[in-house]
């Protein structure tokens, strides 16, 4: 009996000696075990656990410059004379200008008053004049990431001052500093819109622009293919090998300033056009498909189509070209039709947006406003050519269901300001000329990643015709085995 407590005695001293010991020993390892994971999700076809949240930023570690600065733009502070100056040099001139219809004078109604010089196409008066108030731009060149040169292209042809264009790009590059050539021009923008202009001082103008600037970035609004007419009438991303030209550049939204668009129009407004589009239809293109289309269907019990020639009938003169109807009509549709054009009714996604009408764009060869910052399946639809020349258009429109047509027309309200413009002061947060800014930063983070390389080496030339057909036969590394007491002979 003594013997068997003996026994009893020495198993609990040593179980309680054995839990001391794995506790001490548990706390000692703590930070080396690893969580039990289950062998069922070691598996590869069991989904993997989430990623952590990425760690915050060391806000030191970016004081201390280890981390890219913030991004900067500078636009060159040209004469007043081409900002302020062509403004006054446009309504002096309107009279005889190719712009006035009331000249009576060939033109591509680009311009109903000299006041449109300052509300239709020339966004570049609103870069010129105000972006330079944005709080990133910087006026030290040495710290900026891209350069905009302030052209105003399509204001002064308007104001027969075309001259302009040349003054600009000469002055720019008489500036003290090489920061408008130490890149080839890689990181520098102008605003370009070529329509309605003169030919031959186009060609002009860009052969002292390529020769000065050889790898300028543009500006523009949308790009597609009309090389057919013009070389130069628009930047082309139709043909690929004309890829690595355009595809620095950025495409801003034509403004309207449509007093009837002006207010936001609620997501749940009640609409009685199912289809809409205004346009001219005479001259060609895929425009005339959707207009036989949308006349087709005119007459269809709850899908009311509606095609409205915009330059027979809808332009009030009297107001500065806004139309009559043209936002009213916009407000009444759920979905309003885009095709590749360049006159008054080119403002079409900027008006659907403004108005709460689904984009619906029609053009295979286009690049459509802030495409890389947008989600535009979001809110639009891209609809092939080729549906809308066999006529299936509006039946895939019918066909959309009603969840998405909501949806559509919700985030329709949260992209609107992406698209508006303030004419009367600097860029607002989120407006279309602060998505430019936010455009020309996704860009420069490409750029900067070649800008040491490219400036370790000025004197090397970026045109391939300057370098043989064959590397030549002698390499700057190779060692010369005879030469080498490294190898054995």
């Amino acid at each position: 009996m003594l013997l068997i407590r003996f026994a009893i005695t020495i198993a609990t001293i040593l179980v309680i000696v054995a839990m001391v010991w794995g506790h001490r020993v548990g706390n000692e390892m703590v930070n080396l075990t690893l969580p039990a994971v289950p062998c069922a999700s070691l598996s590869s076809s069991s989904p993997r656990p989430p990623l952590p949240p990425p760690a915050v930023p060391n806000e030191d570690s970016n004081r201390e410059g280890y981390r890219k600065k913030v991004f900067k733009f500078h636009i060159y502070d040209i004469p007043s004379k081409y900002i302020s100056g062509a403004l006054k040099d446009l309504e002096v001139n309107w009279h005889r200008s190719v712009c006035n219809r009331d000249a009576k004078k060939k033109t591509n109604y680009t311009m109903l008053d000299w006041r449109h010089a300052h509300s239709l196409f020339t966004v570049d008066t609103f870069i010129a004049r105000y972006m330079r108030y944005h709080p990133q731009h910087t006026d030290d060149k040495a710290e900026a990431d891209v350069f905009i040169i302030p052209a105003m292209t399509h204001l002064y042809n308007c104001a027969g001052k075309m001259e302009y264009l040349t003054e600009i790009l000469n002055w720019v590059a008489s500036q003290p500093g090489d920061h408008w050539k130490r890149y080839h021009a890689h990181d520098h923008y102008i605003f370009w819109w070529r329509w309605g202009m003169h030919y031959g001082q186009t060609i002009r103008f860009f052969k002292h622009l390529t020769r000065l600037f050889p790898r300028i970035n543009y500006i523009s609004y949308e790009f597609l293919e009309l090389m057919g007419r013009n070389k130069f009438q628009d930047f082309s991303l139709a043909l690929k090998p004309k890829f690595t030209e355009s595809m620095h550049s950025v495409i801003v939204p034509y403004p309207d300033f449509s007093p009837g668009l002006k207010n936001v129009v609620a997501a749940d407004t009640r609409r009685d056009i199912a289809v809409f589009m205004s346009g001219t239809s005479t001259i060609g293109g895929v425009r005339r498909w959707i207009k036989k289309e949308l006349t087709s269907h005119a007459g269809d019990v709850g899908f009311k189509c509606v095609y409205q020639d915009f330059g027979s009938h809808v332009v009030d003169t009297k107001r500065l070209g806004v139309p009559v109807d043209y936002p009213e009509m916009f407000k009444r549709s759920v979905f309003c039709v885009h095709a590749a054009g360049d006159g008054l009714s080119s403002r079409r996604p900027t008006s659907a947006v403004l108005s709460g009408c689904i984009p619906v764009l029609v053009c295979d060869l286009c690049v459509y406003p802030f495409e890389g910052l947008l989600n535009y399946t979001a809110f639009a639809v891209f609809m092939p050519e080729e549906d809308v020349i066999s006529g299936r258009m509006v039946d895939i429109l019918k066909a959309i269901p009603q969840a998405d047509i909501v949806s559509k027309r919700k985030a329709l309200l949260s992209i609107r300001r992406h698209f508006t413009y303030n004419p009367d002061g600097p860029p607002l947060r989120n407006d279309a000329l602060d998505t430019v800014v936010q455009s020309l930063e996704h860009r420069s983070a490409v750029l900067n990643d070649y800008k040491r390389w490219f400036y370790t080496h000025p004197d090397l030339s970026t045109n391939m015709k300057d370098y043989p057909p064959d590397p030549p036969l002698r390499n700057r590394y190779k060692v010369d085995l005879a030469d080498d007491p490294t190898q054995v002979k």
